[in-house]
């Protein structure tokens, strides 16, 4: 009932040469079904008026994916650019939704080892690297973070504080303030959620050293 009254409150001002509906907290493939059958009962059928929609409705196969492929692909770029192996790369993700997940598996994929994963619950830690294929397979389930066999459990904060090449908040907005980003023991920030810096985190991490890809590039 949410989605479908919040497109017909602004489905006036959508269209494919004017704007489009993209998925994104809390919202998915379903979600954004109903959003285009809402456009459809009230305007016409399009389905360019929307992204993130399941493939039967013209959706594309790899867009749960999609955000974190282009964070990925400036991983990559990142590393060409300052002169390290991307497959040596030590990662460590806050959060575990669609970019997170995502993200973590194809840096895996890449060689690059995940070292710490974080979500609201908890966090876990693992020199060795951990499996975030079967890390999500252990949430599916039902499991807590905390409770993911191979990796040591933290509280989400001390997290932070862990030591890597690469730190990647994919959490949502606002999570590294001035506090987080003094604590961060990275070279590189790669943003994977919309604005997870605040404007004075920024600063703290270009006084320390640590560069940072955007959001409005990364994801």
């Amino acid at each position: 009932d949410v989605a479908r009254s919040y497109m017909r409150a602004v489905h006036q001002f959508l269209g494919p040469q004017r704007d489009i509906l993209a998925p994104d907290m809390g919202t998915g493939p379903e979600v954004m079904g109903w959003m285009l059958e809402e456009y459809a009962r009230l305007a016409e059928s399009e389905p360019a008026v929307a992204t993130g929609k399941r493939e039967q409705l013209g959706g594309l196969p790899e867009r749960d994916s999609a955000t974190a492929q282009g964070l990925v692909a400036c991983y990559l770029a990142a590393a060409e650019q300052w002169g390290f192996d991307p497959e040596e790369g030590a990662i460590v993700i806050q959060g575990f939704g669609e970019v997170g997940s995502w993200a973590a598996r194809l840096l895996r994929e890449l060689g690059a080892k995940v070292v710490g994963i974080s979500k609201s619950d908890g966090a876990i830690h693992s020199e060795q690297g951990i499996d975030p294929d079967a890390l999500g397979r252990h949430l599916d389930e039902g499991g807590r973070i905390a409770e993911f066999e191979g990796a040591e459990p933290l509280d989400a904060e001390d997290l932070l504080a862990a030591e890597c090449d690469v730190f990647v908040p994919a959490a949502g907005s606002g999570t590294v303030d001035e506090d987080v980003a003094s604590q961060l023991r990275c070279k590189l920030v790669i943003e994977g959620a919309n604005a997870p810096l605040l404007p004075a985190s920024d600063e703290v991490l270009r006084d320390r050293g640590v560069a940072v890809i955007p959001d409005v590039l990364a994801n």
